[in-house]
């Protein structure tokens, strides 16, 4: 993948270099995710997904990160999940719909808090 700037303005550069050996691995994104601009034609969506698939990719594929709450179904990918452990020992969990559609999630805690 490269990057080619604002309207492709600029040559390609690498936009994601990654480098995997026996001891460790590492992930470079040489560009502003946050600032990424795929043009007028794809739906309102088209960055976040963009953007999730992305760091997906860094985060889950390449280092192998789980995340403490997963979420699945219809509309999962635009709920942000969050926890606090409280003062008692219990769990409170935050999901925030960033998107004006409804969604129906499962949760599920792949890993332990």
């Amino acid at each position: 993948m490269t990057d080619s700037g604002y309207l492709g303005a600029q040559p390609g550069t690498p936009a994601l270099v990654i480098k995997t050996n026996a001891a460790s691995r590492s992930a470079i994104n040489t560009f502003a995710l946050g600032d990424t601009y795929l043009g007028n034609n794809l739906p309102r969506t088209g960055s976040w997904d963009f953007r999730s698939a992305w760091l997906r990719a860094i985060y889950r594929t390449h280092f192998k990160v789980t995340p403490a709450i997963e979420l699945t179904g219809a509309g999962a990918q635009y709920v942000i999940p969050d926890y606090r452990i409280c003062a008692n020992g219990s769990v409170l969990i935050s999901l925030l719909n960033e998107y004006t559609n409804l969604a129906n999630v499962t949760v599920t805690g792949p890993r332990r808090c």
